[in-house]
Formats: structure tokens, sequence, C-alpha cells
């Protein structure tokens, strides 16, 4: 799907001179001529409109969809628009150059709050942002990161340019999407492939017709077979590696986006600090306690990044969540962040933390995990970055089994990023006792 710029001549090795990525013509005949099907998907040459509530139940269904391979980018609008003309961008512009590529949506101001309340705002995209969502997306341990954001504002300001840069950006993205995956060879066989088995049903036909000695067609055959069978083994090799590669190439743009959003963090945070530092003279004073969860997502932004990370899974479990003693979570959050992690770090001793624990009535032990952790399935296993890892710890309140009062926080400590990675609370997680 890629086709060597026209002004320049190569000669030797080509690997190395600038390319433009395109749309084979006879796909957009196709488009043209024929209902046209993107994973099983009826797909169009326009993108598509989200409005409804069964409209967004169908996109839910999309982007979760295991067998999905191909990108599927949401153009949101403002908040209360149904005007598809508002994207940040011009996505019918994009659809037309980079058509069957992958599939477009546009959702409305009105959809993006169902498509929220079911993904959480750490998945969701609204405000005229642009999310891309991946192949692979599972809800309980989707990585935002995996799944890139572009806010409105860094699209006027992409790369110095403006809105056209990100539309070029997204279309190359798209494009190149289109050689990388699982099954390609399954999916679209290659040159060599067809000519192979055009010249075994040749060669069939002429035996079948008796125009050819049929000891001579049954020595060529048993050469074709061979051959194949050495060409299918290169085959193999060379999808293995570009496999391997493509996976490496993957979680590499998943550091990158998460080193992004930290940085994002980290400067909200620093913004916050100075406004309070302009306001008193006085030793910064501690983070606002809520009276709810409403806003969970962003007071952690504004007061753990750097130090705490609430895992998209714990979002949407305290969303659920009945616990009625908010004010306790909140500080839980606190100690990791003012104890806990310093403690870690080596900033402060331990008689310290365990202090603030006891003024808190919390306890830290850890949690049903290790080597028994595998019988409660997964619920102590969570993606963080594009590992897997196993949450070790929980911070205990009261004992109550009844959901309004028992409180847990589970947690584990990452070295590479010093910081505490929470992947669930305020409710206990399933134990041998439960």
């Amino acid at each position: 799907m890629s086709q060597l710029d026209a002004s320049v001549t190569p000669k030797g090795d080509v690997s190395n001179y600038p390319f433009t990525r395109s749309v084979p013509s006879v796909i957009r005949t196709v488009f043209a001529i024929a209902p046209t099907f993107l994973d099983t998907y009826r797909v169009y040459s326009d993108p598509t409109v989200v409005r409804s509530s069964a409209d967004v139940s169908w996109l839910i269904r999309l982007i979760r969809d295991p067998g999905r391979q191909r990108d599927v980018v949401v153009f949101s609008l403002p908040e209360g628009s149904d005007d598809e003309k508002q994207t940040a961008v011009d996505s019918f512009v994009i659809a037309k150059k980079c058509v069957g590529a992958g599939r477009l949506i546009i959702i409305t101001g009105d959809a993006s709050y169902a498509l929220t309340d079911f993904v959480g705002k750490e998945l969701s995209v609204f405000r005229q942002a642009v999310r891309t969502y991946r192949p692979g997306f599972v809800l309980d341990d989707a990585d935002p990161a995996a799944h890139p954001l572009a806010l409105p504002e860094r699209i006027m300001a992409w790369n110095g340019i403006g809105a056209n840069a990100f539309a070029e950006f997204v279309v190359d993205r798209l494009r190149a999407s289109t050689v990388r995956g699982r099954d390609l060879e399954h999916e679209l066989p290659s040159f060599s492939t067809v000519r192979r088995t055009a010249l075994q049903l040749d060669r069939r036909a002429r035996m079948d017709a008796g125009e050819e000695n049929l000891d001579l067609l049954g020595l060529a055959e048993e050469e074709l077979t061979y051959l194949k069978k050495q060409l299918d083994e290169k085959v193999a090799e060379t999808d293995a590696l570009l496999q391997q590669a493509d996976s490496e190439r993957e979680q590499l743009e998943r550091k990158i986006e998460e080193s992004r959003n930290e940085i994002s963090g980290l400067r909200s945070r620093l913004r916050a600090l100075e406004i309070r530092e302009r306001e008193s003279a006085r030793v910064k004073p501690s983070a606002a306690i809520p009276d709810s969860f409403g806003d969970l997502s962003e007071w952690a932004t504004e007061n753990l990044s750097g130090s705490v990370v609430i895992l998209p899974r714990a979002l949407r479990a305290v969303k659920k969540s009945h616990f009625e003693d908010v004010a306790l979570a909140y500080k839980a959050l606190l100690v990791l962040r003012d104890y806990y992690v310093p403690m870690r770090r080596q900033e402060v001793d331990r008689a310290s933390y365990e202090q603030a624990l006891k003024e808190s009535g919390l306890e830290d032990q850890p949690c049903f995990a290790g080597d028994r952790a595998g019988e409660q399935g997964n619920e102590y296993v969570v993606k963080y970055g594009s590992v897997n890892r196993t949450i070790d710890r929980h911070l205990k309140g009261s004992n109550a089994r009844d959901q309004r009062f028992g409180f847990r926080l589970y947690f584990f400590w990452d070295d590479e990023s010093s910081q505490v990675v929470v992947g669930s609370f305020p409710s206990h997680l399933t134990t041998s006792a439960s």
C-alpha cells in the first residue's frame, strides 16, 4: 500500500528513500460499487455518526470486539453539538484519503456522555478531542496511553503547523496500520502466493487435458511442493520477525505516550502548587478532601501526579462503589503520597508512615497475591504500561463485608517510576474467605 515518491529515482537499496503511503484505486472502486466490510462490520466512505444510545452501544461493541484488527478513530463534537462539521479537524477529508484503512467515527456531544458513563473519562472522548481506539481494547485492563487521545488545543498546534498537520498524521498512521497486524497473509495473499497457486492450477489443467507428459508433470509438482514448503518456512520466519518488531514498536509507543501523560500531569500539579505558593508564603495547605468520588480523576491529577497513579480499573470500581466514608478513601491516597512514597524513596522513615496510618485508622498489609493469587483469576493482576503486574499490598480500614463500610485500597510499588500504582479500591477483592 505504498509507492515511492515519483521525484526519486532509487538505485540499489531503496529502504531509506522517502515514500508516500496511498490507498490503491481498486479499494476505492470496491467502495463505490459494492457493500464493504471491515472487521466484519459494514464500513462506508464517510465517517459514521454516533448520535443515539443504540449507536453508542454499537460503538462499544466495535471497540471491544476481540477480532478487530483496525484502528477506530473517534472525532468528538463540542458539548451539546450534533453538527458533524464541528470536529477539531475535518474527518471527512481524512476519510477520503484513507478509505478502507480504518474506521472513522463522529460522536455527538450528548452521545459522548453515554460513552463516558460506560468506559469512564480516562478512556472516553469529548469536547472536540480525538481518540484512537487500537485493536485489543479490554475495558478492565485498558491503558489510556495505549489508545491515544489528542486534545483540541494540541491538534491546533500540532507540530507547530496546526490541524492540517494532525490530519496528515492520522492519515499516515491509518494507512501504515494496514501493513501490519495478525494473519496478513491470510487476509491478503502475497503476489508470490497468488503466482504459485496460478501455476499449480495451470499445471493441473494441462495434466487433465493430456498436454504434458504425466511423469514430467509429477516431477514438476514434486519440485513445486518442495519449493512451496521452503517458501512457506521463510514466510513464517519473516512473519514472526515482523510480529516481534511490531510488538516492540507498540510497546515503545505506549512508553512514549505514558511519559507524555506523566509529564502533563506533573506540569498540572506544578501549576497548582505555584498558584498556592503565590497565594500564601506559608507551607502549602493539605489537599482539600472532596465529599464525593465524582471528580476523583481530576483531583488525582492535581494532587497525586508524580507519586500515586490510579489505574482506570480502580477509577471504575470507585464509580460503582457504595462506600460511604468518602473522606477515608481520599485520606488513604494522601497517606500514600505523603508518607509511603517518601518512605520508599528513602526520604522519611517507616515510623512516620506507620504513625500516619494509625492516625487515619488504616493498616498496611500484604494482600491475597503471590503464588495463590491465581486462585482468584485475574483480580490481583493488572496491566500497567505494556506488562501485567501483580497487586501485592493493600491498606485496610474497616473489615465489614458490607460494601458501604468495608474499606480496602490495593496497590503495588513501581520501581521504574518510583510511584505507587493503585489497582482497586475502596471495596474488598475476592479472597479465599470470601
